[in-house]
C-alpha cells in the first residue's frame, strides 16, 4: 500500500512538474554551410604575433552582473592562453639546462610565471563590447580583450631579474626568441 502511494506521488509530481515548465525555443543552426559570426568575433579579435586576444559572451538578467561574468570569462581564457604559451616556451627553453639545475630553475620559473600572468591581466584592454537586450530584460554581452605580448615578456623579465637564483642562468634573448616562435605558431590563418 505504501509502495502504491509512493508511485502515485511520483506520478503526480512528474505530470504537474513537466506541465509547468516553460517551453523554450532552441535556436536553429544554419544548415546551408554558411559561417555564423557574432559581435566581437572575426579576424581582428584573434591572437597574432603581437597580442593575445580572446572573446567571450555571457547571458543573464542583470546587465552589470552579465558584464562582470563576461569579463571574468574572457580573463580566464586569456590567462589559460598565456599560460599555454609560457609552458611551451619554458619546456623548450629549459630543455638545454643540466638536469639538476633544470628542475630547480624550471620550478622557480613556473611559480613566478603563474604569479606574473594573474597580475598582468590587470593591464588587458577591452577592444570590443556589445550589449544586446533581448525579451524579458535578458542581456547578452559580447566582449573581446587583448594583452600586448611585450607586457607579458616585460613582467616575466622583471620578475626573473628580482629572483637572485633565476637571473644567474637566465638568457633573456634566447627566451624571447622562443616566445616569439611560439606566438607565431598560434596564429590562426
Amino acid at each position: 500500500m505504501k509502495h502504491r502511494r509512493y508511485l502515485f506521488g511520483v506520478f503526480v509530481l512528474l505530470i504537474f512538474g513537466c506541465n509547468s515548465q516553460k517551453q523554450t525555443v532552441k535556436p536553429t543552426l544554419a544548415t546551408d554551410g554558411s559561417e555564423v559570426t557574432g559581435p566581437c568575433s572575426g579576424p581582428e579579435y584573434v591572437s597574432d604575433s603581437d597580442y593575445f586576444r580572446v572573446s567571450a559572451l555571457a547571458l543573464g538578467g542583470d546587465e552589470e552582473i552579465v558584464r562582470q561574468k563576461t569579463i571574468t570569462s574572457a580573463r580566464v581564457i586569456l590567462a589559460a592562453d598565456i599560460q599555454a604559451i609560457v609552458k611551451a616556451v619554458s619546456a623548450r627553453y629549459f630543455s638545454s639546462y643540466e638536469i639538476g639545475v633544470r628542475q630547480e630553475d624550471e620550478g622557480r620559473f613556473w611559480a613566478l610565471s603563474y604569479e606574473v600572468v594573474h597580475r598582468i591581466l590587470n593591464k588587458m584592454d577591452v577592444i570590443c563590447e556589445k550589449i544586446i537586450r533581448g525579451p524579458g530584460e535578458r542581456y547578452q554581452i559580447h566582449v573581446a580583450i587583448e594583452l600586448n605580448r611585450m607586457e607579458v615578456l616585460k613582467a616575466l623579465k622583471d620578475n626573473i631579474a628580482d629572483d637572485r637564483k633565476l637571473r644567474l642562468n637566465f638568457k633573456y634573448e634566447e627566451f624571447e626568441k622562443i616566445f616569439d616562435e611560439e606566438m607565431k605558431k598560434r596564429i590562426r590563418p
